[in-house]
C-alpha cells in the first residue's frame, strides 16, 4: 500500500473540490483563516500546489460545482441551523448573485452534460423528496422533480435525457435501489435492486452502464457497538437492467467517480483510495490518501482531466494528489 503527496490548505480542513475546464486552477472550500476563524474558498495554481487566492464566505462551504466555461461556480453554504444555501458566485467580479434556501438542506448536486441545468437533490430524510432543477445561467430554480423517500444520490445520463437516483436508509439497513428518472417528464421508471442502500452513482461515459456503491455501513447505538459494514461495487447494465457484478471493495466507502482505461475510483473514510476494473469490477490496486499528519477524514474526489492524477479533499487539512497514471 503506498502513500500519497499533499498540498496544505487553510487550517481546519478542505470539504470540497472543483476544476477548471482547462485543468489549471483548483477551487478548495475549507477553513481558510489561520485562527480556524474563516470560512471560504482556496484558489490554488494546480502546476505549483500554491494559493493564489481566497474567495470569503459566509458560511461554511460543503459543496462546488463549477460551469463548463469556468466563469460560474456553485456552492453550497451549510447555514448551520440545518439549512443550506445555493449560492452563483460570479469568478471574474467576485460577486454572489442568486440564493436559493433549501430549508431542509442539499443532498448531491448534478450537472447536465451541456451545463444548462444544476439538479440539485434537496434533503427529506424518510420523506419523499425532490430534485429541483436550476437554470445556470439564470440561477433560477424550475418545477421540481418529486422522487422517493431516502434519496441519497443522483447522476445525469450522458445524453441528458434521464436521471438516475440512489435511495436507501442513511442508517445503513435494507437495500436500496436505482430508479431512472425522465428529465423532462419527471416520470419514473423500473427500478433496479442494489443489496445495501445507494451512497454513490456513476454513469459510464457511452451511457450503456451504471455503477453505484451499495453500502451497509452502521454504527451501534451511542457508538456502543462500534461501527462496521459492507460496501460493494455493483455494475449495472442499463440496457438489460441487469446486475453484472458486485464486488466488496471497503467497510465504509463514501464515493466513486470514473476515469479513463476502465477504472472506477473507490474513496472511503479510512484514508484509502480503490481501482476498480469497471468492466470485471476486479479491484486492481490500494494506494494511502492520507498525506498531512493527523489527516484521514477523506471528503471529495476529483479525477483531473485526462485521467492522470486524483485529487481527494481531507475534512482534516489538506489535498492528497495521487498519480494514477495515463
Amino acid at each position: 500500500m503506498g502513500g500519497a503527496a499533499g498540498i496544505g490548505v487553510g487550517s481546519e480542513g478542505t470539504d470540497a473540490l472543483a476544476m477548471s475546464p482547462d485543468g489549471r486552477t483548483m477551487y478548495a472550500a475549507n477553513w481558510t483563516g489561520d485562527d480556524g476563524g474563516g470560512s471560504g474558498i482556496s484558489v490554488l495554481d494546480v502546476a505549483t500546489g500554491r494559493v493564489t487566492g481566497q474567495i470569503a464566505a459566509d458560511f461554511s462551504v460543503t459543496g462546488l460545482e463549477l460551469m463548463p466555461g469556468g466563469r460560474v461556480l456553485y456552492l453550497v453554504n451549510q447555514v448551520g441551523d440545518g439549512s443550506d444555501q445555493l449560492v452563483r458566485l460570479d469568478l471574474a467580479a467576485q460577486r454572489a448573485g442568486r440564493v436559493i434556501a433549501f430549508p431542509q438542506g442539499v443532498q448531491r448536486m448534478a450537472l447536465a452534460p451541456d451545463g444548462s441545468v444544476l439538479y440539485v437533490l434537496e434533503k427529506a430524510s424518510g420523506d419523499p423528496s425532490a430534485i429541483v432543477p436550476v437554470d445556470t445561467g439564470s440561477g433560477k430554480e424550475e418545477t421540481p422533480v418529486p422522487v422517493p423517500s431516502w434519496s441519497q444520490v443522483l447522476a445525469v445520463s450522458p445524453d441528458g435525457r434521464t436521471l438516475y437516483v440512489g435511495t436507501g436508509s442513511s442508517d445503513g439497513k435494507g437495500a436500496g435501489e436505482v430508479v431512472p428518472v425522465d428529465a423532462r417528464s419527471g416520470k419514473a421508471g423500473p427500478p433496479a435492486r442494489f443489496p445495501y442502500g445507494v451512497i454513490s452513482i456513476v454513469v459510464g461515459p457511452d451511457g450503456r452502464e451504471l455503477f453505484g456503491l451499495a453500502s451497509s455501513y452502521q454504527c451501534g447505538a451511542g457508538g456502543r457497538s462500534g461501527c462496521g459494514g459492507e460496501c460493494d461495487v455493483v455494475g449495472l447494465d442499463l440496457v438489460t437492467g441487469k446486475v453484472q457484478y458486485a464486488t466488496h471493495v471497503s467497510s465504509g466507502c463514501t464515493q466513486a467517480k470514473i476515469g479513463p482505461g476502465q477504472r472506477l475510483f473507490v474513496l472511503d473514510g479510512s484514508k484509502r483510495l480503490a481501482t476498480v476494473n469497471d468492466v470485471t469490477g476486479q479491484v486492481e490496486s490500494i494506494v494511502r490518501t492520507a498525506s498531512v499528519q493527523n489527516a484521514g477524514g477523506a471528503t471529495d474526489l476529483l479525477v483531473a482531466s485526462g485521467g492522470r492524477t486524483v485529487y481527494v479533499a481531507d475534512v482534516f487539512h489538506g489535498i492528497a494528489v495521487i498519480p494514477v497514471g495515463p
